[in-house]
């Protein structure tokens, strides 16, 4: 630390000593060589009364600054303040955006969502025995969740009502393929009767009620039948009036699939 006092008491004796004390040495070398051209002394006379009347904090900031601990920014070299102004914006700037992609687990969320409401809407048409539509949801649906085997079964049960043997072995074997085991269901389900009484049924039955590769059906369009127009509101009446004869038991699965067939 440089003291106000010293500097002042060393500036009576010329020379420029008080400069070099306050490691001012290009002012210090300048009165040296002016001492002896007498201007020297009287420039150190003007600072003896400069240094002694000059404020304590004043000669602080402007000899002592890199030693008090109360540094001026101000009078740092240029390089040095441009680093503490970039430390103090990197220290207030906002944190970066990171774009994240979705992950796995949210597109498969959305995915089981979508599949939920086709399912749903499938389950509805089924019970106003509206099978073809029943068809088209859950066929949706089982393109977003391709391995539900609760989906595949409840197709083999639409395929088989509306008598598409071909399509119903198809799900029924996946939906075995994906975990369905209740075969004892297989054979008393009424939705399934048209099935069992097709002659390829004994052999699918023994193995395992999946189907060999080479008999996978080909990959045709669904039938439209989105239109409301495909079935009239009578016909559709009448099908629930037979469905519910089924259930109370008075119409045989035989005798409900024959009335039904008339109708369609």
């Amino acid at each position: 630390m440089k003291k106000k006092n010293i500097a002042a008491f060393l500036a009576i004796f010329g020379f420029g000593i008080h400069r070099f004390y306050l490691e001012d040495r290009k002012n210090g070398i300048a009165y040296f060589i002016l001492t002896f051209l007498g201007i020297g002394v009287l420039l150190s006379f003007i600072d003896f009364f400069v240094f002694l009347f000059m404020e304590q904090e004043r000669f602080d900031r402007k000899y002592n600054y890199e030693d008090s601990g109360r540094r001026d920014f101000t009078r740092r070299p240029g390089r040095e303040r441009r680093r503490a102004n970039n430390r103090r914006n990197n220290r207030n700037a906002a944190p970066a955006q990171v774009r994240t992609r979705p992950s796995t687990v949210s597109r498969a969320s959305s995915a089981n969502a979508r599949a939920q409401v086709h399912i749903k809407a499938g389950k509805e048409h089924y019970s106003g025995f509206d099978y073809f539509e029943a068809i088209a949801q859950w066929s949706k649906a089982i393109e977003l969740e391709p391995r539900n085997a609760a989906v595949h079964y409840n197709l083999a049960c639409a395929f088989s009502l509306t008598e598409q043997a071909e399509k119903s072995f198809y799900h029924l074997s996946e939906a075995v393929k994906y975990g369905f085991n209740n075969f004892d269901k297989l054979s008393n389900q009424d939705a399934l009767a048209f099935l069992r009484i097709q002659k390829d049924f004994d052999a699918f039955a023994e193995n395992g009620y999946l189907l060999d590769s080479a008999k996978q059906p080909t990959k045709e369009k669904e039938p439209e039948a989105t239109s409301p127009d495909f079935l009239s509101k009578d016909i559709r009446e009448q099908l629930k009036e037979l469905g519910e004869l089924r259930e109370r038991g008075i119409l045989t699965e035989e005798e409900f699939v024959a009335q039904k067939k008339k109708l369609i």
